[in-house]
């Protein structure tokens, strides 16, 4: 009798959305970490390690405010392409979780100089119980993944839009 724990398929979301800040805004947005807490609830701060340019081997950590549904976190950068594509990971609860935001020049009429960002979550469990949670609650974990990586990403592309407000002001 095998006493190995059955594996569990990763659960992922993919949402896309289209901002009016330029692709230079969004890249910006996402790498200056020091700025995420003014647009993502609950975090009280974050910082790079090391300090400096956003890069693969760099840790982006946040820190919860107490009180707050929210965790102190840890991001391993897994590629950091300027302008085009971020990938971080980390792990936490008996997950594991790769998210990569990719950018391009928007299609849209409405935001001809804008940016079409697309970040796709894959959380894989971990420990045996979350892996049996996750074969039984598959629909309803799916769900609230996409609704957190929605909640992220717009957050983050708030935080753009208001760095090109002061670009040009």
């Amino acid at each position: 009798m095998s006493t190995k724990s059955p594996a569990a398929a990763p659960l992922s979301a993919t949402i896309s959305i289209t901002t009016s800040a330029s692709p230079e805004a969004v890249w910006e947005a996402l790498t200056d970490v020091p700025r995420w807490p003014e647009v993502l609830p609950g975090v009280g701060s974050a910082h790079l390690e090391p300090d400096g340019a956003l890069a693969p081997g760099a840790v982006i950590k946040t820190i919860a405010l107490p009180g707050h549904n929210v965790v102190d976190m840890s991001y391993d950068v897994v590629s950091a392409e300027p302008i085009q594509r971020l990938v971080i990971q980390s792990s936490a609860q008996g997950y594991t979780a790769r998210t990569a935001y990719d950018l391009s020049a928007s299609k849209s009429s409405a935001h001809p100089h804008g940016t079409d960002v697309t970040a796709t979550a894959i959380v894989t469990p971990v420990t045996f119980r979350k892996r049996l949670l996750s074969s039984l609650g598959r629909p309803k974990i799916n769900e609230s993944i996409e609704l957190s990586v929605r909640r992220r990403t717009t957050a983050l592309l708030e935080l753009a839009e208001k760095i090109s407000a002061e670009q040009n002001s």
